[in-house]
Parts: structure tokens; sequence; C-alpha cells
């Protein structure tokens, strides 16, 4: 071992306690240290990669004495300028912990070395007008890019309201001035905010990043609200991931799957393009329009409903919206423990839910009961109070019948019918006895001598006769077939034939019978809608190259009544009957075309709207635009393979044909 100059060994001394005082790892951060130095060593290889000098890399370590993040910058030492060309004086400065965790020996003390650099410690401390101070991201220039994407695909599912998005993007250079560990968190944090864009903070996201040459150890982030994914969140779970796969940025491009759930949140009604709620429900006597300007229609839903249950005497009052209504919604919330002020959403409904033991919630989602956006827990002994949830917005359903439109409405099946005895294979009703839940069909059964039917059990065979099943249904003691008991009476082995329309026995045989005139059908009036749309082709395909998608531009139709066919064939002459001949729409031609089918519809009358080559072209525009609120329009279709022959709406009478 070579010697030091006697004169200088009280220095080394004195610099080596210096250095032992001032840092004192332990064996618990020396392993932290360098599993973080670890996560910034891929960075550095990545930013390597893209022609970035080396002396802009940092190394990240650890303050043992209870600070934040440390930042070691190097920098290549800088030529003298000294006329005399003297050897600079050395700052005796604390040395970098990554210096002291991995130290270099020294071959020979007359080996130059590179000069020791103070650490910049603290990043979120107060800025510093040292070279060594990364500058803000404004530099005359605007803000740097953080990535570029490459490709970029979205798709919604209805069912679940779920937006799936997957992006491919390639992260760019950092600037020359800015830390690994600062571009990486703001580069996530770029990415996050692309990809929540007019989203709501109580929306749930997930991402999953994937690198194609390790697709079996994705990154991923489970389902959360947006306000809570942050750069800080990603870094976390990066820094675990970055251990096992080191070379998980290496890649040029990544692949990015995100999906967002939008959770309903009634406020208040909303402007709604199509068929609007008040247009639907205006003739029917079984919803409570809920009219309010705060955010409490889901509590004044409730309130309503419960006064309607309870026989209320003062419900008629909440019926008409006065200011008592909003008295009992508060009063509700404050006896749930539910704030509102951001609107309701299905959490609060659970809320409710659990304060109000007595009382079922049911909210429906759709204009014809076909599905609910939330059901509470059933049982005879409770009361339902019924719910209907559309455009961020709750009314009151005081009639099922009504509100849907039929003589008969399953709740369990939540299926339309015009008699309840045509609901016979529910599997959610008894058959004996038609109650909900299904008797134990364990049970020993027990005959009625009346209607000569088996019940399971004697609870069962009370309730057929408490509802009077008894005088309504019977068994052929004959055929052993179970009857309603109508006007016509019955005959074995007969049974009405669908195809001849007439009573035959059961195992005959029949042709197809000849189409007859319904001349009931035939005297409702009619209006006849010709259209056609034009289209334009400038924007890409999922950012395809050579494919174009067709965006309607312009849509022109003419239509045409049943005294128009009669009197009027010119197109310019305005019809007493129907009105204006022709129309033209520019701003939203489908929308706008649905709109005013709509009201034709509504005016009592049945509308055919017929197109050239519908099926292959316009009805899939306008199927489309249907499909954006499938609730509104409902619409119902007969297709030949992938072509349309056929579509109807359910909600008022109109269907479009191709000719």
């Amino acid at each position: 071992m070579i010697d030091v100059v006697p004169s200088r060994r009280p220095q080394i001394q004195k610099m080596w306690l210096f250095m032992r005082q001032t840092v004192i790892p332990e064996e618990e951060d020396i392993v932290h240290f360098r599993r973080l130095r670890d996560v910034v060593g891929t960075i550095q290889t990545r930013l390597l990669q893209q022609n970035v000098n080396s002396h802009h890399v940092a190394a990240i370590a650890n303050n043992p004495q209870s600070q934040p993040l440390d930042l070691c910058v190097k920098h290549p030492p800088q030529p003298s300028v000294s006329a005399s060309h003297a050897k600079p004086k050395r700052k005796h400065t604390a040395p970098c912990v990554n210096n002291i965790l991995n130290p270099q020996p020294s071959t020979s003390r007359l080996q130059p070395t590179a000069p020791i650099v103070p650490c910049v410690n603290n990043l979120n401390s107060e800025p510093s007008t040292s070279a060594l101070q990364p500058l803000s991201d404004q530099v005359g220039r605007g803000v740097p890019q953080r990535f570029s994407v490459l490709s970029e695909g979205e798709r919604l599912i209805k069912k679940f309201n779920l937006t799936a998005q997957q992006l491919m993007i390639k992260f760019n250079n950092a600037e020359s001035n800015e830390a690994p560990l600062e571009w990486l968190k703001k580069s996530l944090a770029a990415l996050i905010n692309y990809v929540t864009k007019r989203r709501s903070v109580s929306d749930r996201i997930g991402l999953m990043l994937t690198n194609s040459e390790f697709p079996d150890n994705p990154l991923g982030f489970s389902f959360r609200r947006v306000d809570q994914l942050n750069a800080n969140v990603m870094l976390k779970t990066l820094e675990k991931v970055m251990q096992s796969n080191r070379t998980f940025f290496a890649s040029a491009a990544l692949r990015i799957d995100v999906s967002l759930i939008t959770l309903p949140n009634g406020q208040g009604r909303k402007r709604m393009t199509g068929v609007t709620f008040a247009a639907f429900s205006q003739q029917k006597h079984g919803i409570i329009l809920i009219n309010n300007d705060d955010t409490l229609c889901l509590a004044r839903a409730l309130a309503t409903a419960l006064a309607f249950r309870n026989n209320d005497p003062e419900f008629e009052l909440m019926r008409a919206g006065f200011p008592i209504q909003g008295q009992r919604a508060e009063a509700l919330c404050v006896a749930a423990d539910v704030d509102l002020s951001a609107g309701g959403t299905i959490e609060h409904i659970r809320q409710f839910q659990d304060y109000l033991t007595d009382f079922t919630i049911v909210v429906y989602n759709h204009r014809l009961g076909k599905t609910t956006y939330f059901e509470g827990p059933r049982s005879p002994q409770r009361q339902v109070l019924n719910l209907i949830f559309e455009n961020d917005h709750y009314n009151v359903i005081t009639s099922l019948t009504s509100a849907f439109s039929c003589g008969y409405f399953c709740e369990s099946c939540r299926i339309r019918m015009s008699r309840r005895e045509q609901h016979k294979n529910c599997k959610y009703i008894c058959p004996c006895c038609h109650t909900t839940p299904p008797c134990n069909k364990d049970a020993e059964n027990i005959k009625c001598a009346a209607c000569n039917r088996d019940f399971r059990g004697l609870e069962c065979y009370r309730y057929h006769k408490d509802q009077n099943l008894c005088t309504k249904v019977r068994r052929c003691r004959a055929c052993l077939t179970t009857v309603w008991k109508e006007k016509k009476p019955h005959k074995c082995g007969v049974k009405r034939c669908i195809t001849c329309q007439a009573d035959r026995p059961i195992r005959h045989l029949c042709y197809m019978a000849k189409n007859t005139p319904d001349q009931k059908k035939l005297s409702k009036d009619f209006v006849f809608v010709f259209y056609d749309f034009e289209c334009r082709q400038d924007d890409q395909f999922e950012n395809r190259g050579d494919t174009f998608v067709h965006v309607p531009n312009l849509c022109v139709a003419q239509q045409l009544c049943k005294s128009c066919i009669k009197t009027n064939t010119d197109i310019n002459i305005l019809c007493d009957k129907c009105g204006p001949r022709q129309h033209i729409f520019k701003q939203d031609p489908v929308n706008e075309l649905l709109n005013f089918v709509s009201t034709l519809a509504r005016k009592n009358r049945d509308v055919v709207a017929i197109a050239h080559n519908s099926k292959g072209y316009d009805s899939i525009f306008i199927l489309k635009e249907m499909m954006k609120t499938p609730s509104a329009w409902n619409p119902e279709i007969i297709a030949t393979g992938t072509k349309i022959t056929s579509l109807s709406s359910a909600i008022f009478s109109a269907v479009c044909l191709s000719l």
C-alpha cells in the first residue's frame, strides 16, 4: 500500500471523521437505497438508449436523517480557465451517499479523481439559483410532450356502462435539465390526465400496462376512484415490479388497457336528446315526476314513495312538489346519515336501504322495466318502493302496470304480460298458489276438493283460498288439464290453434291460413316518411390510414299521410293534415330525423320510414344513434345476417323499412 504524504495525513483523518458523522447508514437503509437505485438504473439505461448524455442521469438515495429523497447529479469535470493553469482547489463537501454504498477503490494516489459534487437534497424545497437545480417545465416553448400516442381504440359496453380503451404509447425523451425521477412522475401524471379527461372524480378506473416483450407480466392497477389514482400510487407499484423486471420500460412502446366505469349519479334532470322522459310519461298516471333545483332528487323520490306506501295525508302535497317534499327529503337524509351534496349514487341507495329496514328499494333503469339498477332484499313483510332512474334523475313509480304499459308485470322476471294467466312458468312464483317466493315443494301435498288441485302444504292451500284462485283455476277431472275458468266451456282434447285461429284437436294437421286484412289497424291514421342520408368520409377508423368512417352530414325527409296520397301529390304544397311535406336536417341529421319521426308518432299515428338500401346503410346510423340511449328508444330489429330488414321502436309506433 502506498502511504500518503505526512503533511496531508491530519487533513484526510479530519475528512474521514466528517464523513462518518455525516452519513452512517444502517443495513436496512442500504437495502432500500440499492433497490431505489436499481429502479432509476433501469430508467438510466433507457435514456442512454435514446442518446441522452450520461451526466443528465441521476441516482436516487434516501437521506438517513428522515428527509425526502435526494437527487445526486454528477457533472463532468469542467476545464480550468486560469491563465496559469493552476490546479483548482477542491471543496470539502458532504459526500454523496451513492458513493459511500459502492466506493470505488483508487489504484494510485497520483491518479486524478473527479471532484465531489454535493447532493441536491429535498426536491420539494425552495428553488435555488444553483446550476444543479432542475428548471421549470415552462422554458418559453410550452409544456414538454411526455409521450406519443401510436394507436388508440375505444369500445363502449352498454350493459355495464364500461368504456374500454387501448392505447399504444411511446415515452418521449427527458428534458436535458430534468431528473429521471421527476421525468417519470410527470410522465405518469400526464398519462393519467390523458385517459381520465372529461371524467368525473367519482368514476372507477382500472389500468394495465403491458410490455410486448413480457406479455405474461403486466403491471396492473385495480379499480378505484379516478381521484385516487395518481403518479405516486403508480410509482409504488412500479417499484415492486422493477425489482423482478428491470427492463420493463426498455421497450420502445407500451400497451395501456384502460377500463372506466361511469356510475349513475342522480342530481337533477338534464336536457336529453331523442324521446324525452317527460314526453314518454305525459300520459302515464303511474309515474310521479320529481321537479327539483337541488341534488336531492333521490331523497325526494324516496320520501314521496314512503308517503304513498304509508297512505300519508300529505301525499298529494308531496306529489305536487310542495315545499314539504324537500323538508321530508332533508329529514330522511339526516336520519339515514346520507350526504347528497354531489348527487345520489348506488352507494347512497344502499345507505337508505340499510336505514329503511321495513321497505325494499327497487330502482328501474329501463322504460319498459327490463332491467334494474338496484334491488334490495325482498320478503313478504317488506313493502316495495319503486323508483325509475334515467338521465341522472330519479322519479317515483306508483303503478308498475301503468308505468310499463301492460296489464300484468312480473316483478321477479321483469316481464310484461297482458294477463296474469299468460305468465304460467315463472320460476319465482309458486305454480299452485301464485305467491312469491315459491312454496316448499317437499312439503306434504294437500288436495282441494273444490278445484281438484294439489298444494304444497297448509300455507300454500290457505293462500289459494285467500286470493280466490279456487274460483278462477281448476283441474279437469277427466283429462287432468289445468284451465282458467273463462267464458267458453272447456272441451277435453281440444285446444285453440294459433295457425287456424280456431279450436282444433291437439294433434291435428293444418295449413297456413290466408292473410286477412286487419280493418282496425287499417282504419288507424298513418304517415309514410321517405328519407336519405348523405355522408362524409374524413375521419380515419381507429387510426387506420386506409379506412374511413361514414359520418352523416345531411338528411332529406319527405312525408306522406293518408290525405296526401289521395289529394296532394306535389311535395311543395302544404298539407292541411300533416303540415310541411319536406324536411332538411343539417346539424345532427340522425338525431333530428329520430326526433321528427317520434313527433309524428306521438300524434296517435303509425309511422313507416322507408329508405333505399336502408338494411345495409341508413338503418345502421339510426340503430347506432338509438343505442346511445337504448332505454329511451328500446329498438327492436329483424335482421337477415348483418342486414337490418326492419328496425322499430317499442316506445312509439314507428318502423324503418328498406326498399
